[in-house]
């Protein structure tokens, strides 16, 4: 929940280097993952649509930012599953796989950032590159329900409920 989300941002996250891959001890494994940004800022967008708090949001917003600079191929516009790291020993073996589910759900995740703002048109285009890319071959059997969610969002905004008032029942 969010004291393991708390946890996360004080041990784990970095400002401008996302969330790392693990902790060994105090030591930070800072490989590139794009699935650990994409769950971090899921749960951190999560928190923040719950308490409100800034500090969720601008994490959820800088790790999609991390994974633009690092792991977005320039050519295609998706994301690359991880960043290679030119002193890994196995990189000659190691090709960047460009993950339909990873995509869809880093789409969503634009699209959720840009309905918060939408002056930040970064987010939108973002998603609208990850979703025209599949468009024309998205019948994947059941997963393809990531891509239909991700374009639905990306229309017609997520759902979003707010409640306003007092946290004490009466």
């Amino acid at each position: 929940g969010r004291q393991t989300l708390d946890w996360l941002l004080e041990q784990a996250y970095e400002r401008g280097r996302g969330v790392v891959h693990a902790l060994d001890g105090k030591e930070k494994v800072l490989a590139m993952n794009l699935e650990e940004q994409i769950l971090f800022g899921e749960a951190a967008l999560d928190a923040y649509q719950i308490t409100g708090e800034r500090r969720y949001r601008a994490a959820a917003r800088d790790v999609i930012e991390v994974a633009i600079a690092n792991l977005r191929d320039p050519k295609t516009h998706l994301f690359a599953d991880i960043a290679a790291n030119p002193r890994d020993p196995a990189l000659p073996l190691r090709v960047p796989i460009h993950s339909f589910e990873w995509n869809c759900r880093a789409a969503r995740h634009l699209a959720r950032l840009y309905y918060l703002n939408r002056q930040e048109k970064i987010f939108r285009d973002g998603a609208h590159a990850i979703l025209e890319n599949y468009a024309q071959g998205y019948s994947r059997g059941p997963i393809a329900s990531l891509y239909a969610m991700a374009i639905t969002e990306y229309h017609e905004g997520p759902m979003w409920v707010w409640l306003i008032g007092s946290a004490r029942i009466a």
